[in-house]
């Protein structure tokens, strides 16, 4: 029997490339830290230490997580443990490191050993291969309807239950050889290297480490030689495969349409500099790296990422010359634009993105001003020295410099810009096409001539606006005008990218209105875009779907289409989930067959998965859960993997030690870094407390999901100021920071989170304090770890949990990461990182688990809904970041008494505790006082709690008597003095003996805490001239909930709400329902408005049903009122042929008969007199067919005795139906 699918969920085994020397059985020379940690384990399982065992197999895990040995000796740990579920887990992961490396009687060992502990795997392996045979058939149909995504996906289905499936795996590697980079994502394993061990590359790296012996990769396009690394050659082969695919689709050269040939060529990768310079065509002394016609050079050393830049510049050249007529700066602006390009662990890369390291360069010369000519600042004894200004559009167009190092970044942004400039009212790239003409009608022109060539073929031909809007741009005639919009557009684009700023891109609607200009390929880019920030949007992946089968591709479009259902479903949007099928069934011939098939094996996946949770097999169930669930795409398994971790409470995250402990082998290297056995040694710079300038040591690691990376830093007072942690990093002065300012004489230290965007601009998010360990000065180890989950990025210090930032996008978070400290010495050591896939929903759920979140609970304590603690505590660190604090114990309040924070639900919240003699010295009440005036209109509320031992001034007033001469705003309270403890009781609560005074917190809607700390005011300065570390926080607390719309929007609601039926005005009220829409459901009128709006919502989504019930009641009329919200709302909906026939029926054709017979009576009322008897009147009504007739003559009959009511009756009749559907059919009222 077959058992190897099931035992390894998906395994896509990474074929071993044929390179120069014969690959054979390795037994390499592995690393010392490795192979102590190996003996440490065995000598310590056969002494049955068992706790030593487990921590040495997890330090040999760390460094080398796909070692066959170390599964074997966790394996035995297990069953010393009498731990099944430990030694079935280990077993499982041996057994698929023994199918792709080794013998068959390993093999055959292994399975024995795993059958014998694990009872479930033999009986429902069977269950599960059966289902192969169906799904190879439904692939070979897609295959011949030439449906390579369709036929992908099923072959990944086939390798998950069977990975020695070799039909399957070379069917995929056929079908991915296609040149679109689409294709990419599905065909290639998340991890490249997933089944091949660290020792393994180790030794394949030492069989290839001179350029002679140099390993060889063949693809279809390019032959990867390199000495420098078995990864380098199978990421940089995989990625320049799909950078040559784009590269076609860019300059519409070789494309499957053009019919024209392009020739391959070489990549030569070496291994450093000097062998560049020793063994390449003749390089520029200066250069990274250059094409010579027939291959690209280059070396690394300088970090990957930085490597495939030159790799992506460099190769662009062979398109360029073979595609375009440009030369001198456009040649080299050209290729450089390829530079941004991202590529992703397993080798897929993402087209069309700024490159940071020309980006911010550019910026920082820009906003120093202009160049007076192509000569200004280049220096005469080093001509590649970069002048401190940039050259206007005018100098980069007239090409007169000799070629160089300062030129690169300003040709890559005239190209970037160009191709990229939109007008954001409609998305359109308003000079793209007419660049386009330019690259080719350059011709190498230069001066005058090259300039008013541009301004012809470009300035004088932009994309004209979507027809029905207005362009919100000014767009210039000449160069000069130019080079301001080109300077604004690079500076924003800066921000963006480093999260100074937040952008709407609204990619739906840009696509929208660039299918309407007919720019399909535009539209096609913002959806792309649009996907890339949010995956998971169904509107978008069903608009996308629908353009790509207008295109004929509909075997992409199916894929999207399933990807948008499976959201539909999850949203419970069943208008959704039926026009998504309806597309589906229409397109695709084997949907049913297929689904039927899916459904069967989900339902046998699941159960398999319950049924090892159910024997207390959590880590099996978990592995099975995540890989199952990822590439069988049953989304449901990944319910049993939440289900398992919770019961398990640990996750199967494996983290990779960062530092091999023996050298700077994987990092950028910096001489301010070197490594000292199991220390990083950091020293640069003389030691100043007000310095801050700071050196980096980047880890050339890339990540593509959610990541996680920790250290331990020894920083001392008075040996450096700083030291911590640096993500995000796009560039020397544009990066994110984790970072441990020390612990000084009066044993306080801070944690900083923050955001640097340029030399001088930066955003101080979090500002914590940590005090000294164990009562010493010094000397302490701090341990520092982020871990970033899609745009949230969480803090921990010494395992404890510090707060969580939300960031703009992820893509703000991207970049390299590694090591940051200030001028002096500090050292590193247990520096680790975890990585994980894109799109892999583990990580998610793993941090729920870290941080004890329960979502189920998240409505019901939303907003007043939540009771105050009886005796909350803080962390065990003194923090109350995340929880909802004790309220104050106070002798007495001195100003406007609260009693609780509850008092305050619903608004931001702060608590601020400072002593008269501090705020002589620290001074926050002017600060206050202006707080409390800037920020009124949101409703912040401030509670003061003042110290009680001498509290009043040194010279002996009383509170009362300091307050008189320094106001304080808000509520304030003198602190509960306890004679025991010898200091106020809230200010025990608060750690103000760790933390010092002024300490202040500020407190969510929710009242719970969402920053702490000191204003960061200093004796020497103070406010107002310096500004506070609690602005951002509060600015982001705003922003997030919306504060400063959100009073309005409550005003306005009050005003509609708090009105009778009849008085209500409707084209007002279903606006505001659509308004809060936006708005966090946290706040108790928000999440009213919401649920009201998703009944409406619910009516017209599916707007056949809701006629058939209005129909059922005779209620006809309230047909045009739905209608009409659905307008307000901001819908489109259209008619259809039973609504129409409902709204032109007997029963409303009766209303409108109804309201007239009330004409005599307002005519009566339109004269100021009563309306007389309605006793006519409603004899008439009673007569008539429909609800409403019939409804209004029972309120007439009601009203009969009371005129005031009868005429406001009368008066409003017209509203009845809409007054019907809020109240009997939505029954809101």
């Amino acid at each position: 029997m077959r058992v190897s699918g099931f035992l390894l969920g998906l395994t896509i085994l990474v074929t071993q490339p044929q390179a120069d020397a014969p690959l054979k059985t390795l037994s390499p020379p592995q690393s010392r830290a490795f192979v102590r940690a190996l003996a440490r384990a065995e000598k310590a399982l056969t002494d049955a230490r068992l706790t030593e065992a487990r921590e040495a197999l997890r330090a040999a895990l760390e460094r080398d997580p796909k070692s066959m040995e170390v599964w074997r000796l966790q394996a035995r740990l297990g069953k010393a443990l009498n731990n099944p579920d430990e030694e079935a887990y280990a077993l499982h992961r041996l057994l698929r490191l023994v199918i792709a490396r080794g013998t068959k009687k390993e093999r055959q060992t292994v399975q024995a050993q795993l059958f014998a502990v694990d009872p479930i795997a033999e009986g429902a392996l069977s269950l599960l291969l059966r289902h192969q045979q169906q799904l190879a058939e439904i692939a070979q149909k897609y295959e011949k309807k030439k449906w390579p995504h369709a036929a992908i996906a099923v072959h990944k289905r086939i390798l998950a239950l069977d990975p020695e499936n070799e039909p399957s795996r070379a069917a995929i590697e056929k079908l991915a050889a296609a040149p679109d980079p689409s294709l990419a994502e599905d065909a290639r394993p998340p991890d490249l290297f997933a089944d091949v061990s660290e020792e393994w590359i180790k030794e394949y790296d030492r069989e290839h480490s001179e350029w002679k012996e140099r390993g060889k990769l063949q693809g279809d396009n390019y032959a990867t030689y390199t000495d420098a690394g078995y990864k380098i050659m199978v990421q940089a082969a995989e990625a320049m495969e799909q950078m040559n695919a784009f590269y076609r689709r860019f300059f519409q050269y070789g494309t499957e349409e053009d019919g024209r040939s392009v020739s391959p060529i070489d990549l030569k990768i070496f291994r450093d500099r000097d062998e560049y310079l020793k063994y390449g065509s003749s390089p520029a002394e200066w250069s990274g790296g250059q094409f010579t016609g027939s291959a690209v050079e280059t070396f690394a050393g300088n970090g990957f990422e930085s490597m495939m830049g030159v790799l992506f510049h460099e190769a662009a050249h062979q398109f360029v010359s073979l595609a375009t007529n440009s030369a001198g700066w456009l040649n080299e602006g050209l290729a450089s634009f390829f530079e941004g390009c991202r590529i992703l662990k397993n080798g897929t890369v993402e087209m069309n993105l700024p490159a940071s390291h020309r980006l911010f360069p550019l910026v920082q010369r820009m906003e120093e001003g202009w160049m007076g000519d192509e000569d200004d600042g280049i220096s005469n004894e080093d001509p590649n020295q970069t002048p401190s200004r940039a050259p206007t559009f005018r100098i980069v167009l007239e090409n007169k410099y000799e070629w160089g190092p300062p030129w690169y970044a300003p040709t890559w942004g005239v190209v970037y810009f160009l191709y990229n400039y939109q007008d954001p009212v409609d998305g359109r790239y308003v000079y793209r096409r007419a660049f386009r003409e330019f690259i080719n009608a350059s011709g190498g022109k230069m001066g005058d001539t090259a300039v008013k060539n541009f301004e012809e073929v470009v300035l004088a031909n932009p994309m004209k606006p979507t027809k029905g809007t207005e362009s919100s741009i000014e767009l210039p005639h000449t160069v000069e005008q130019l080079d301001a919009v080109w300077k604004d557009w690079t500076i924003a684009l800066s921000k963006q990218q480093s999260g100074a700023t937040q952008t709407s891109r609204p990619y739906l609607e840009w696509a929208e209105f660039a299918i309407l200009r007919g720019e399909r390929s535009d539209a096609s880019e913002h959806f792309e875009k649009g996907l890339r920030q949010t995956p998971d949007d169904a509107e978008l992946l069903f608009a996308f779907g629908e353009l790509l089968v207008s295109e004929k591709e509909t075997d992409r479009a199916t894929k999207l289409f399933r990807r948008a259902l499976r959201e539909f479903q999850e949203n419970g949007s069943k208008k959704g989930v039926d026009r998504t099928l309806a597309h589906l069934r229409r397109i695709d011939p084997n949907l049913r067959q297929l689904q039927k098939l899916e459904t069967q094996l989900a339902a046998d996946a699941r159960a398999t998965v319950a049924s090892y949770i159910d024997r207390g097999l959590e880590l099996v169930a978990m592995d099975l859960a995540l890989r199952w669930g990822n590439d069988l795409d049953i989304p449901e398994l990944f319910t049993e993997y939440e289900r398992a971790i919770r019961k398990e409470g640990r996750s199967l995250a494996e983290w990779r030690l960062a530092y091999n402990e023996e050298n700077l082998d994987g990092w950028i290297s910096n001489p301010a870094f070197k490594a000292s056995g199991p220390l990083i040694e950091g020293e640069g710079g003389k030691y100043s407390p007000n310095s801050f300038s700071y050196r980096f040591l980047g880890l050339d690691e890339i990540t593509s999901g959610d990541f996680s990376f920790e250290a331990e830093v020894l920083a001392e007072h008075g040996n450096v100021a700083f030291a911590g942690l640096i993500f995000g990093r796009k560039s020397l002065d544009a990066f994110h920071a984790l970072f441990l300012s020390p612990p000084g004489e009066n044993g306080l230290g801070y944690v900083d989170l923050a955001s640097f965007y340029s030399p001088s601009e930066f955003d101080t998010w979090r500002h914590n304090p940590v005090a000294k360990k164990d009562g010493r000065y010094g000397g302490e180890w701090y341990r520092l770890r982020i871990d970033i989950t899609g745009n949230l990025v969480d803090v921990w210090v010494d395992d404890e949990f510090v707060t969580t930032q939300e960031f703009a996008s992820r893509d703000v978070l991207r970049g390299s990461f590694g090591l940051i400290m200030g001028d002096g010495k500090v050292l590193f050591r247990n520096v680790r990182y975890l990585s994980r896939n894109p799109r892999d929903p583990s990580g998610v759920i793993d941090r729920e688990l870290r941080l004890g979140i329960d979502t189920t609970l998240a409505t019901a304590e939303a907003g007043d809904d939540w009771e105050e603690q009886e005796n909350p505590t803080p962390s065990s660190n003194g923090s109350w970041v995340g929880l909802r604090p004790a309220f104050p114990r106070v002798l007495r309040w001195v100003q406007d008494e609260r009693r609780s924070w509850k008092e305050g639900a619903s608004h931001p919240q702060l608590m601020v505790l400072w002593s008269c003699e501090q705020n002589d010295v620290i001074a926050v009440d002017g600060w206050l006082n202006d707080l409390a005036r800037q920020y009124e209109e949101i409703g912040l509320l401030i509670v003061n709690v003042v110290s009680n031992y001498n509290s009043g001034q040194s010279s002996g007033k009383s509170v009362d008597e300091y307050l008189k001469s320094h106001p304080f705003p808000g509520s304030v309270g003198v602190d509960e003095w306890d004679d025991e403890g010898g200091v106020g009781r809230t200010f025990r609560d608060y750690s103000v003996a760790r933390f010092q005074l002024p300490r202040v917190l500020l407190l969510d809607v929710d009242g719970k805490v969402v920053w702490e700390g000191a204003p960061g005011f200093s004796k020497a300065i103070g406010w107002p001239q310096e500004s506070s570390f609690l602005q951002k926080p509060l600015e982001d607390l705003i922003a997030r909930r919306r504060l400063n719309e959100l009073l309005p929007w409550l005003e306005r609601w009050q005003e509609q709400t708090g009105t009778t039926d009849a008085a209500m005005d409707f084209e007002e009220l279903i606006p505001l329902l659509g308004e809060a829409k936006g708005f966090d459901g946290i706040f108790p009128t928000v999440r009213e408005a919401q649920a009201r709006l998703k009944d409406i919502e619910s009516l017209l989504g599916d707007l056949e049903a809701t006629t058939a019930q209005v129909v059922r009641h005779g209620a006809e009329p309230s047909l045009d009122v739905l209608l009409e919200w659905s307008q307000l709302l901001g819908h489109d909906i259209q008619a259809g042929k039973e609504i129409r026939r409902a709204q032109k029926g007997a029963n409303a054709q009766a209303w409108k008969r109804a309201q007239g017979m009330l004409k005599p009576m307002l005519r009566k009322i339109e004269k100021g007199k009563p309306p007389g008897s309605p006793a006519r009147a409603i004899e008439k009504l009673q007569g008539i067919p429909g609800r409403f007739p019939a409804l209004l003559a029972e309120r007439m009959a009601a009203a009969a005795n009371d005129p005031e009511e009868l005429t406001e009756l009368v008066q409003n009749a017209e509203e009845l139906p809409q007054v019907w559907l809020l109240t009997e059919l939505l029954g809101w009222f």
